[in-house]
Formats: structure tokens, C-alpha cells, sequence
């Protein structure tokens, strides 16, 4: 049971957002000995998204997951931590 409000959740609700919008997207499996990226690549009507989830309330990235949208907006992505508000419903910020 994925507890309402967690990063889980978040994931879950912004996959359905995305499947609904009819975009593409993948959420990589990093492993130890991997390179560290953000919890979502996606594209939507040739715009590419770096998406970094995180649970109620918070809309900050960690100083890894920043350096890694920064690399990723150097090739021209557009940058977004995703979070839900106090009533359950995505909310968005784009990192520049």
C-alpha cells in the first residue's frame, strides 16, 4: 500500500498525468555502480522534461539532483520537481 502524500505516491500520480498527456517517459534504476540522474526523463510535443519527484510539501532538489537538471538544461531540457499539496493534487515548480 503506497501511503498518500509519500514520494510513492507522487511517482505514481505523476505517471498517470503523463500517460494521460499522452508523453513519453522513463524512470531510470540507479545502481551503485551507475550514474546518478533524476527520477524521470520524459518528452512531450518535442520538449524534453527532467522530472525529479518528491513528497507533500517539498519542492527542492538535493544539491546532486540540481547539478544533474543543470546538465540537463545545458542540452535543453526543462527542469521540474514535482510534489503534491496539502490536498493531494500534483504541484509543480520548474528549476532554472
Amino acid at each position: 500500500m503506497i501511503v498518500r502524500g509519500s514520494e510513492a505516491h507522487v511517482k505514481q500520480e505523476t505517471k498517470k498525468f503523463l500517460n494521460n498527456i499522452g508523453a513519453w517517459h522513463y524512470w531510470p534504476v540507479v545502481r551503485p555502480e551507475g550514474e546518478k540522474t533524476i527520477d524521470c526523463h520524459a518528452c512531450h510535443k518535442g520538449q524534453f522534461y527532467g522530472i525529479e519527484t518528491k513528497k507533500l510539501g517539498v519542492l527542492e532538489p538535493t544539491k546532486r539532483q540540481a547539478d544533474k537538471m543543470e546538465e540537463m538544461r545545458r542540452g535543453g531540457a526543462i527542469t521540474l520537481i514535482i510534489s503534491m499539496d496539502e490536498n493531494y493534487q500534483l504541484v509543480w515548480r520548474e528549476i532554472k
